[in-house]
Formats: structure tokens, sequence, C-alpha cells
């Protein structure tokens, strides 16, 4: 009977009326222990999964909805093996409910979840060789749906957090605060939400210390059995969702270790399924670089939880919310923060993890993941170069030295992951700024910023050459046009430089004068040109329009083509505009000199 109604509670319009007629308050009438109790978790599991149909019972009166609750929690520890799965599933759709899960609190619930993974025979060695293979799987689909609750348990309690932070930041900032959520709606508990939730609690991490289910998690020594779990579970080879096991264990990681206590538990050592002892943090380098499981959604995970573990917030003594809170931190907090950090930053270091984020910058297959997994690594790369002893280490290597982080920095893997490479491109130039300490600018692109640098470092290294003699000559020539005759002079003199020639002088009281036939000008470097043809020097920008005796070239000029009027007029028009800008050159300029031979030189 159990069954037919779970069947029938698949349906929403179903559930939704066994809601209202009072469906849960017969269902939570079976006695306890009993067979048909195993068909109770069956019926709350179906009944979890219509979210409409969970509302309505969160609306229940309290006495319905705690007994409902203490229901699922005695099938969670005392039922059949069927019974805890079903009853371990009821809460991992459930804790999204905040009604639900503050019962849950309530009841001492998360003991009563760990327990029932710390007692499993399959996490110690000498009991699972006596487990048959039917026992061995429903061990290890156990634990798989554990880890579903847990991640759904803290992203739950992860989202009530952050929101909080929000709140105080928007009520101290007199900004709007987020509209709540009422207790009998589901929360929103997607990846990228509560990614968004861990970095906020990261630049607060205050908010994150005094967290009642972290500190009953490391009570209870959880973080340590998390990640023995993820050390067994590489080894189930022969269990399909192997990896779905270790990805829940890496994204319950990456929620924890916004506390510090969470952080310090990686560096403990795991006993391996080889008999090996290892760390936690290089147990999370190999499931970052693929060793410990290929799949590429637990390196994900992997290099999120190493990116919170060497991640060092700026200071926030002069944030809203750090003012709020400044009379409930205790004496030498944010010195134990530096030093836990600091710690991390040594673990990575002594597990090779320098040397395996360099090489995932490097990565280009799988072609659709490859972007993500290059911005991950730096990230942590970014994080671990706030120590100046990695930061010096890094800054002697190849990859930054040769120009090839910039080349990886051009274009992303696949033109469709350019948020990814975007992302890389800001922890790249977040990087060099720090290992290279040469400021980037403001830019949001660091392509164009890196460009700049290498421009930079080509000038610096250009060697420039020109002639001295040519330099003092600019230098008394602007002596001279500012007045100061006696320091040019003195220049002249110890500079040795050739004299200068005395300039043409023009007529008192008329602005043009007639230019003499018997004058001729010369460039330095090229002999006396005919008239009006230009000079041939070093380089074009030289050319200058030299004249020679303008009176008898308009004589020429009138001379030809007499038989059309047309011709003359213009040839005369061209000859009269040629005089008076050669005209106005003469008077306007003082660059033209002459000396004994008739040379002029022009500067």
């Amino acid at each position: 009977l159990k069954k037919y109604l779970a069947s029938l509670l698949c349906h929403k319009k179903f559930g939704t009326e066994f809601v209202t007629h009072g469906g849960v308050q017969r269902m939570l009438e079976v006695p306890r222990p009993s067979v048909a109790a195993t068909g109770v978790s069956m019926c709350l599991y179906y009944l979890a999964y219509n979210e409409d149909a969970m509302e309505r019972v969160c609306l229940l009166p309290y006495p319905v909805l705690s007994d409902m609750v203490k229901y699922a929690l005695w099938l969670l520890e005392c039922s059949h093996d069927s019974g805890h799965c079903h009853a371990t599933l009821f809460f991992a759709q459930t804790f999204s409910f905040r009604a639900v899960l503050e019962l849950f609190d309530a009841d001492d619930g998360l003991r009563k979840l760990i327990n029932l993974l710390s007692t499993l025979p399959i996490l110690r060695a000498e009991e699972a060789e006596l487990l048959n293979d039917d026992e061995v799987f429903g061990s290890r689909q156990t634990v798989k749906h554990t880890l579903m609750a847990l991640r759904k348990y803290f992203s739950a309690h992860l989202f009530i957090r952050a929101d909080a932070v929000r709140r105080s930041l928007a009520r101290n900032m007199g900004s709007t605060p987020p509209v709540p959520v009422p207790a009998y709606k589901a929360l929103s508990l997607s990846m990228d939400g509560f990614s968004d939730n861990v970095d906020l609690l990261l630049e607060h991490t205050s908010m994150a210390v005094n967290w009642a289910p972290l500190e009953m998690m490391h009570n209870l020594q959880g973080f340590t059995l998390i990640l023995q779990v993820i050390a067994l579970s590489a080894d189930w080879r022969a269990y399909s969702c192997r990896s779905d096991v270790t990805r829940l264990a890496l994204e319950m990681l990456f929620i924890l270790t916004v506390n510090p206590k969470a952080k310090l538990a990686l560096n403990e050592q795991i006993a391996t399924p080889s008999g090996d002892m290892m760390s936690g943090m290089r147990l999370l380098l190999r499931a970052a670089e693929g060793e410990l499981v290929s799949d590429i959604d637990i390196q994900f995970a992997a290099l999120y939880v190493i990116c919170n573990c060497v991640y060092k917030p700026k200071p926030t003594g002069n944030t809203p919310l750090a003012r709020s809170n400044v009379r409930t931190k205790t004496p030498h907090r944010s010195e134990k923060h530096d030093e836990i950090t600091t710690k991390m930053w040594s673990s990575v270091r002594s597990s090779n993890g320098i040397k395996v984020l360099l090489s995932l910058l490097l990565v280009k297959t799988p072609l659709v993941s490859a972007d993500k997994i290059r911005a991950l690594a730096c990230k942590a790369l970014c994080g671990l170069s706030k120590s100046d002893k990695i930061k010096q280490v890094i800054g002697k290597l190849q990859l930054f030295n040769s120009g090839q982080l910039q080349i990886l920095m051009r274009e992303p893997i696949l033109e469709d992951n350019m948020a990814d490479h975007m992302s890389f491109c800001k922890y790249a130039a977040s990087l060099l700024e720090r290992v290279t300490g040469k400021p980037l600018g403001n830019t949001t692109v660091a392509v164009p910023s890196l460009s700049r640098i290498t421009k930079a470092d080509v000038v610096a290294q250009t060697r420039i050459t020109y002639p001295e003699k040519e330099l003092l000559q600019l230098i008394y020539n602007h002596l001279v046009s500012k007045g100061l005759d006696e320091t040019a002079k003195h220049l002249l003199t110890e500079a040795k430089l050739p004299s200068p020639k005395p300039a043409l002088a023009s007529p008192i009281g008329s602005q043009k004068r007639p230019i003499s036939s018997s004058v001729s000008i010369n460039t330095p470097s090229t002999p006396t040109m005919s008239k009006y043809r230009y000079a041939e020097p070093v380089t074009p920008s030289l050319k200058r329009l030299l004249p020679d005796t303008l009176s008898k070239e308009e004589g020429d000029e009138e001379d030809d083509d007499d038989d059309d009027d047309e011709d003359d007029d213009d040839d005369d028009d061209d000859d009269d505009d040629d005089a008076d800008d050669v005209e106005i050159m003469m008077s306007d300029h003082d660059d033209f000199e002459s000396d004994d031979d008739d040379d002029v030189m022009m500067f």
C-alpha cells in the first residue's frame, strides 16, 4: 500500500491534495518500529520532490511539521537500510525549506547525519574486507546520499548566513536590503549562487567564525571524515557513481573552507587505500590535476577549495560591516587569520602545489573546460603570490620572464568560453603586477596593459645614440631663442661650436624687401641650388624651396607663350604667388645667414 501511495505522490495534483486533506497526519500515525515505517520513508521521499506539496507541508501546524522531521530522523538512525536511504534523500530535498532546516537543527540532526556516515563499515579497511558485493554497493550508496544531504544542508546555511551579511551591509550603507525568503519557500541553492555566497563570506571572515553548523562539524571531526571519503572513493573503480561521491565531498569542502578551522584540517594526514599517509592539501592537488579521478568537475571542485585556502581577504576595518561588529571581535583575530593563511601557503608549497598550478595554466584539453581550469589555477596563484617567499619563487620562473603568460592571454582556447578567458586575464594581470612590482593601471582588459609593459621593456633595452654636436647646437639655439645670450656664448666657447653667421637685416619700416640676385641659399649638407629647386638632404623632412634670382625668373615667365592670353595670366599668377612666398620666407625668419663665401645656412 505504501509503495502504491508513493507512486501516486509523484504527481503534483495528487501530492497537494494529499497534504490538504490531512494525509501527512495520517501517515505519521504509522507505528515505529515496523515494516510499514520503511514504507513511510519512501512516501516522504517522493513527497519531498513535489515543491508545491512541500510548501503546503511547511504551512501545516508546528506540531505536525515537527513530528514529521522527528519521524524522518528516527528513520535515519534506527530503520532498515532502505529507510536510511529514503530518509537521507528526503532531507537532501527539504533542507532548502528553512522551516524544515530549523527543526532539523533543533533535534540535533547534523550529529545523526554525521554518525550515519562515520559508522559505515566501508570506511574502515579491516571491516570492509568482510562485506559482500551487495553490502559494499549499499554502503557506497549511503555515502553518496549522505554527502548529498550534507552538501544541501551547508548550502542552505550558507545562503542564510550570506543573506544576513547582505542585510547588514545594506542597513549600514542606507540601501534597500534584499527581500527575505519566507520559511515555507525553497531557497535558491544553485552552484553559481552558493559560489557567490562563499566569496562574500571570505571577504567578511568574522561572519564565518562563530557559525554553529561549522563548529559542530569541527567537534565531530567531520572535516577529516570528508577527506577520508575523498581518499577512499578514488579507489572505488567498480562503482559507477565514484566521481559523484568525490565531487560532492569536494563541494562540501568548498563551503566549509570559509571557516579557518576547516582550512587547518587540510594539513592533517589522511590514510590512503594503499596504506600511505598523505596530507589533505596534497590530496586536493592530486584531484586538481586529474590524478585522483579523471573527471573535469572534480578538478573544478578541487581548484575551488584550493582558492579558498590560499585566499587572504583585504583589510575590512573601514567597512560598514566591520564597524558594526567592532564590539564582537576578539583581540588579535586578524593576526590569527593571517597566521592560518601563512600555514596554508606553506602547505601548498610543501605539497608541490606551485608546480601543479603552473602546469594547469598550460592545459589545452579538454577543449570545453580548459579556459576555466586556467582561470581557477591563476586565481590560486594570485592568492599564493601574496606570500613574499612564494612571489620571489614565481618571479624567477620562465613562464613569467619569457612572455609565455602574455601569449596565453591573447585569445581563449575556445571562443565560446570568453567569460572564463576574461577571468583568466584578470587574475593573470594581477599576478604579473604582484610578481613584477609594476602597476598595470586601472584597466579591465589585461592584454593591452601587458602589451604596454612589453613595449616599455623594449624601449628600456633599446640603446639610443645621437651626435653630441647636434645636441649642443640645439641647446645653443634654444638658449638664444630664450634671450640667454651670455649662457649661449659660454656654451659656444666651451663646446667649440661653429660661430653663428650674422642674420640678414631687413630694412626698417618695410615688411618686405627685394631679394638680391647675388644672394644664394645653401643647406649645410648640399651644394648651391639653382632657382626654385628642392634640396636633397638626408631626410625628406628637410626639403626647402630654394629661390635664386626672382627678378630673372619673373622676366622669363612673362616672355613665355605670348600668343595665349589665358596661359600668360596663369603663369603670371603663379610667379606672383611664388615671389610672395619667398619674400615672406625671407622676411619672417632670421634663419638665413651669410658668410664670406656667400653661403647661407638655414636652421
